[in-house]
């Protein structure tokens, strides 16, 4: 009589869950575990959450409400039709997207070889092909009236001259 597959549970659907139980499902011998994700959230991924976002629809007070230009995927009642799109990941990225349509990742701050790569081998692995993508920051606020700064050179520090006689900005480069 062959032997029970060996019960585990994971608390947790975040990406740490869901490589444990992708390496305890890919590593094991065939049969010998039985894996269950116990996840609170209406979602799997934790912090890790890949939206996509139609530029077009989006202006800039959306970017820094958080808002989405109106794009329903990323509300919570459509977290179901969202995972069947991302079942179909494969078909998704073949298919020519929306010029204007970008997919974000929420969850990470930074990504790269450098920081993370266990994870970086983990989606190779699985088949999942990243971005170079540059790294950099940009705020604005009241339309530069307030503050307007970009970490992408020297010059994006000044993005807006009228800074450079206001001794506040200076704090703000400070801290």
């Amino acid at each position: 009589m062959p032997d029970q597959p060996k019960s585990i549970a994971i608390v947790g659907g975040g990406v740490s869950g869901l490589a444990a139980a992708w390496h305890l499902q890919t590593q094991s011998t065939p049969n010998s575990v039985d894996v269950h994700i116990y996840e609170s959230a209406s979602r799997l991924g934790g912090h890790a959450h890949t939206i996509t976002v139609d530029t077009e629809k989006m202006t800039s007070r959306d970017y820094v409400n958080g808002n989405n230009g109106g794009n329903s995927n990323v509300t919570s009642t459509n977290v179901v039709e969202e995972e069947k799109k991302e079942e179909d990941a494969s078909t998704k990225a073949t298919q020519k997207k929306n010029k204007h349509e970008v997919d974000i990742d929420v969850g990470f701050m930074v990504y790269n070889n450098a920081n993370y790569p266990n994870m970086t081998n983990w989606f190779k692995e699985m088949g999942i092909q990243g971005e170079e993508t540059d790294m950099s920051l940009s705020i604005s606020l009241d339309q530069g009236k307030t503050v307007e700064w970009s970490s992408h050179s020297l010059q994006g520090i000044f993005a807006n001259p009228m800074q450079a006689i206001k001794p506040e900005f200076y704090t703000f480069l400070r801290d």
